[in-house]
């Protein structure tokens, strides 16, 4: 029996493709990201990175933003690494040197603005990202990408035996391209989040601060508390479309301040979001 040449093309090919293919999809430890609005930088965002020492520091890349476990942040220890950081010989480091460069900021209204503003925690799925690029280990300034096709492909052979590929495991998994597996997220539906009333939350917490300072004492931390839900009922206002401002957080000048806050950082956010998957 003769086989046609199509065929017989069909069959080289096929025997020519290897049995399995994998990419490297970034590592993603959550799905909050914590964020305020600067009226000239625009949205800006915590980032941290693990390496010898923790870099914490801030970014105004939704991609770079760090994900978070919900309600594991600290975000007034992660502020004052941020300030270590700023204070460390005199000089501002990571991205915060390059913000300040960029955008014609001091480093010292920069590092004021990120104590005083008001930083929110809001859900935030991460795209997946697939490494498309090595050179024997991966850095900070390791190209990733959203585009599968573009992404670096690895056989089960250089898995298992090139050793430079035992580093990368800290940064992201394998997973099988061939087998359908990169096409999935691995993302679970997020929970359903408890429902919290953020204008009376800032209300109270507000109330609370103000009845400390007649005490004769400042409780910071209600003052605080009460910026980020008024920040947070803000996020929640753009989300849901709404123009109203409730009246828990119209009484005060300073929480309405933060309520806009949280919206403009909701407009903005969606913005990024809406360009990085017009550009995939």
């Amino acid at each position: 029996m003769s086989v046609s040449a199509d065929q017989a093309q069909i069959n080289e090919e096929t025997m020519q493709e290897p049995l399995d293919v994998f990419v490297l999809r970034k590592a993603v430890t959550g799905s909050y990201i914590v964020g305020s609005y600067h009226r000239v930088m625009g949205p800006v965002f915590l980032d941290a990175v693990h390496s010898i020492e923790r870099h914490c520091g801030l970014t105004l890349n939704l991609d770079r933003a760090h994900r978070f476990e919900r309600d594991t942040v600290d975000i007034d220890g992660f502020l004052s690494k941020l300030d270590e950081s700023y204070h460390e010989s005199g000089v501002a480091t990571g991205d915060f040197a390059s913000l300040c460069n960029n955008f014609s900021v001091t480093r010292g209204a920069l590092a004021e603005w990120a104590r005083a503003t008001p930083w929110i925690e809001v859900f935030a799925p991460a795209p997946p990202l697939y490494l498309r690029a090595f050179e024997a280990g991966i850095e900070r300034s390791s190209p990733w990408t959203r585009d599968i096709a573009q992404a670096l492909r690895f056989s089960a052979r250089e898995i298992l035996l090139e050793p430079s590929l035992r580093r990368i495991e800290p940064h992201g998994r394998f997973v099988s391209l061939t087998a359908g597996g990169a096409a999935a997220t691995g993302a679970h539906k997020a929970a359903r989040e408890p429902w919290v009333n953020h204008p009376l939350e800032a209300d109270l917490a507000w109330s609370m601060w103000q009845l400390s300072m007649r005490y004769g004492f400042d409780d910071l931390n209600a003052r605080r508390a009460a910026l980020r839900h008024a920040a947070a009922a803000g996020w929640e206002s753009a989300a849901a479309g709404v123009i109203e401002i409730s009246g828990h957080i119209a009484r005060s000048p300073e929480l309405r301040q933060s309520f806009e806050t949280g919206r403009a950082l909701c407009y903005a956010t969606n913005h990024l979001i809406t360009n990085a998957q017009g550009n995939c």
